[in-house]
């Protein structure tokens, strides 16, 4: 992303500020929709405009003479307004106008009191709330526009310089109505397109008649993995017994809308704790694996990457057992499949805050 403040009869005065640590919305498929966001190929450009509050948002929105003056805006909007609302009053009054959003955050004490990308029933397409008559709306502040096709780039900054020099930047130059203006453009451009099925095979006519590198798209997710107790591993039961298998299971992804190009993004129900659980867990049954073999139960571990959208890891994790090719590695083992579990210990992470109700 970068700011340029340009007088526009003057190209050779042009400047531009690049902000490197600002995260991007990105593009999602599945098997019949697309949601998310992009930019255009050469990236989404546009008058800068910043609405802080809400008074600035309804000056903003009502100022007819304002939006006609340009052919495009981005608008850089504080975080706490990051709405269904307001973002669809500014998809209504601007139209195609509206070129781009760049959310940001002021400080980490400005942070708002609720905020949830995700539906009000997380995950209801699938599982449990497929037998139920009402859907439990146990997410009340979710605002459902992770799950949203944009036509137009999303982008967030939260580190309180970046911000800083925003700030900057506008006032230096969006002080009246005359120019120079402050412009944005934002450049998240991707190929992903249409479903995950039409990409896919998208991947393969690139790599194989194109002679060509360039990927689509990726899989959401990464590898599920299991570990044994050592002494399980090498003395494998050829015949399983039915109830003869306790799973203990992490999920190691978390759920975030705003993704980082490099380094750990983040997210709704942060992975790390449970996962410090989990491998103590491990460690302390492994001090003691003596005695616990001394049971008629076989304790496997499992990581599961890729859950906290549309629970894609488990799903591949029991088509695996469905299939006979769980656990993998040993023929001579007798797969694990469903009737085989007695028990499943999963380890997620809680909030202690009274906000999330």
């Amino acid at each position: 992303m970068s700011v340029s403040c340009v007088q526009p009869k003057r190209i050779a005065d042009q400047m531009y500020v690049s902000f490197d640590r600002a995260r991007s919305c990105v593009r999602h498929l599945n098997g019949t929709h697309e949601i998310g966001c992009q930019s255009s190929t050469s990236g989404n450009s546009g008058r800068m405009y910043m609405i802080d509050n809400d008074q600035e948002f309804n000056s903003f929105i009502t100022d007819t003479k304002l939006i006609d003056s340009y052919r495009s805006f981005i608008i850089a909007l504080n975080v706490n307004l990051f709405t269904t609302s307001y973002v669809d009053k500014l998809m209504t009054s601007l139209g195609s106008k509206l070129n781009g959003l760049l959310l940001y955050l002021k400080s980490s004490s400005s942070r708002p009191d609720y905020f949830s990308q995700d539906d009000q029933s997380p995950n209801h397409r699938y599982s449990y709330y497929l037998n139920q008559t009402q859907v439990v709306n146990w997410n009340p502040q979710g605002n459902g526009l992770f799950f949203r096709s944009f036509p137009f780039p999303m982008m967030f900054i939260d580190e309180q310089e970046d911000y800083e020099r925003l700030v900057k930047f506008y006032r230096q130059f969006n002080i009246s109505q005359s120019t120079p203006t402050c412009g944005l453009e934002l450049s998240t451009f991707q190929n992903a397109a249409h479903t995950s099925k039409t990409c896919m095979r998208r991947n393969g006519i690139s790599h194989s008649l194109l002679d060509s590198s360039e990927t689509m798209c990726d899989p959401v997710g990464g590898l599920n993995v299991y570990s044994k107790l050592p002494q399980s591993l090498t003395i494998a039961p050829k015949i399983r017994q039915p109830k003869s298998v306790i799973l203990i299971l992490a999920a190691t992804d978390s759920f975030q809308m705003f993704l980082k190009e490099k380094g750990p993004t983040g997210g709704a129900q942060q992975p790390a704790t449970a996962l410090i659980i989990f491998l103590s867990l491990a460690h302390l049954i492994g001090q003691e694996q003596n005695e616990f073999n001394q049971q008629d139960k076989e304790i496997i571990f499992v990581t599961l990457d890729g859950d906290a959208l549309d629970y894609s890891a488990s799903f591949k994790f029991l088509f695996d057992m469905k299939n006979g090719d769980f656990p993998t590695g040993n023929r001579n083992e007798d797969p694990i499949r469903s009737e085989h579990i007695h028990s499943i210990i999963e380890f997620q992470s809680l909030s202690l805050t009274d906000k999330l109700s």
